[in-house]
C-alpha cells in the first residue's frame, strides 16, 4: 500500500456552512475561503488522475476519546449526525442563524483494513502501544 494522497483541515459550523456568519464579516470571508478549501482537498482525493484511493483514513478528535492511547474502530459500518450552527449559537448569535443537521448513514468501512493497520501501529513501537481501546462496533 502507497501513500498516494494526504490533507490537514479543520472542521466545524463555519466550514461546512460560511451562511453562519455575518456577511461582509472577514470571518465569514475565511469560512468561504475553507470551505473552498476542502471542497479542493475533496477534488483532489476523489476526481485526479493517479489520486484515486482505496481507502481514506480519518483520525478525529471526535467519537472515542483516549488521554494516552489511539482507538482504532473495526466495525464495517458508520453513521452519525452533526448539528450545524451550534458554534454560531455559543457566540451569542442565537435565533440570528437557522441550524440545521447533517446525517451520514450507512458509510462503508473495511473494519479487516483497520484491524491491519492497528496491528502494524502496534509493532511499530516495540511498546505495545495503540490497542488498548479497540471498539469491536458491529454497524
Amino acid at each position: 500500500m502507497v501513500l498516494l494522497c494526504a490533507a490537514v483541515l479543520p472542521h466545524g459550523d463555519y466550514a461546512l456552512d460560511p451562511t453562519l456568519l455575518p456577511p461582509s464579516s472577514v470571518p465569514r470571508s475565511e469560512a468561504e475561503s475553507l470551505r473552498a478549501a476542502a471542497r479542493s482537498v475533496a477534488s483532489l482525493l476523489l476526481l485526479s488522475k493517479g489520486c484515486e484511493p482505496d481507502v481514506v483514513i480519518l483520525v478525529t478528535p471526535h467519537g472515542l476519546a483516549l488521554d494516552d492511547d489511539v482507538a482504532v474502530y473495526l466495525g464495517s459500518r458508520g453513521s452519525g449526525t452533526a448539528r450545524v450552527g451550534r458554534d454560531a449559537e455559543g457566540e451569542g448569535r442565537r435565533g440570528k442563524v437557522r441550524p440545521w443537521t447533517m446525517s451520514m448513514d450507512g458509510v462503508r468501512l473495511d473494519g479487516r483494513m483497520a484491524g491491519a493497520l492497528r496491528d502494524a501501529l502496534r509493532g511499530g513501537d516495540g511498546g505495545g502501544g495503540g490497542g488498548d481501546a479497540i471498539s469491536n462496533g458491529r454497524g
